[in-house]
C-alpha cells in the first residue's frame, strides 16, 4: 500500500512540475528571442555563419547570407553582397514588422545562409548548405534537424557564387 501510495505521489509532483515549466517557460522563452533579436549584431551573423561553417560543414565552405525581403506581396531572401553597406537595422526593422504587424506573408526565414564548396572541396549535403537563423539558440542552425524542421523559402532566391559569398 505504502509503495503505490509513493508511486503515485511521484507520478503527481511529475505531472505537477511538467504543468508549471510549460507556464513559465513560455513567457521565458519570448523574452529570450527579444533579447537575442535586440542584441544581434552585423558582425555577430558574420562571425556565427563562420562557426555553422566549421561546426556543421567541417570547414572547406564559403557562405552566402540572405536577410528577408518584402516587395509588399511575399517575403523573399535577399543576398547581402557588401556587409558594409548593408543596412541591417532596416533589415532587423523588416522582421519585427513581420512577426508583430502581419506585414509580409510567406514560408521565408528571416535570415538564411547558403553554403558552397571551397574549390577541390565536396558539396555538402542540402540539410546541412541550407540554414537558418534560430532567435531562440542565437545562432545559425540546419533546415532540417532532428527536433526542429524550418522553412528556407518558397520563393525563387538568387544562388550563392564564389564571387558573392560573404563568408569565405
Amino acid at each position: 500500500m505504502i509503495r503505490w501510495s509513493i508511486i503515485l505521489f511521484r507520478i503527481l509532483v511529475s505531472v505537477g512540475s511538467l504543468t508549471i515549466a510549460a507556464e513559465l517557460f513560455g513567457p521565458l522563452d519570448y523574452a529570450l528571442k527579444y533579447y537575442h533579436f535586440k542584441t544581434l549584431t552585423k558582425e555577430r551573423l558574420v562571425h556565427e555563419a563562420q562557426a555553422y561553417i566549421d561546426e556543421r560543414a567541417g570547414g572547406g565552405q564559403m557562405a552566402c547570407v540572405y536577410f528577408v525581403s518584402c516587395d509588399g506581396e511575399r517575403a523573399r531572401l535577399e543576398m547581402v553582397e557588401d556587409a558594409d553597406l548593408w543596412d541591417f537595422l532596416d533589415a532587423k526593422g523588416e522582421i519585427w514588422r513581420r512577426r508583430f504587424n502581419d506585414y509580409c506573408p510567406g514560408r521565408t526565414t528571416n535570415i538564411a545562409l547558403h553554403l558552397i564548396p571551397l574549390e577541390g572541396q565536396e558539396t555538402r549535403i542540402d540539410a546541412v548548405s541550407h540554414a537558418r537563423w534560430s532567435f531562440v539558440n542565437d545562432r545559425f542552425i540546419p533546415r532540417h534537424g532532428r527536433f526542429q524542421n524550418g522553412s528556407f523559402t518558397d520563393q525563387p532566391w538568387e544562388r550563392c557564387t564564389p564571387e558573392k559569398a560573404l563568408v569565405r
